[in-house]
């Protein structure tokens, strides 16, 4: 996905723990979603909806829980 390289970053959510932002480019849209701590957490500010992962291919519907110290990589 070209948003990931060139994209404009807009932060969608943060904590503690979680950094949730979206990249556009060219209408290429993908949400990141961070936990880099040791509990699951909610992907505070991503929309809820369907999502495909890009990394696994898998369908995903929001909202969405981040597992601890994952990053997820979405499309729509």
């Amino acid at each position: 996905h070209i948003a990931l390289r060139r994209g404009t970053r807009t932060q969608l959510g943060v904590g503690n723990d979680v950094l949730v932002y979206r990249m556009t480019a060219s209408g290429d849209t993908v949400f990141v979603a961070l936990n880099r701590g040791d509990a699951a957490q909610p992907a505070t500010g991503l929309p809820s909806g369907n999502f495909v992962d890009a990394i696994t291919g898998q369908p995903v519907t929001g909202p969405v829980t981040i597992p601890p110290r994952t990053a997820l990589v979405l499309t729509q």
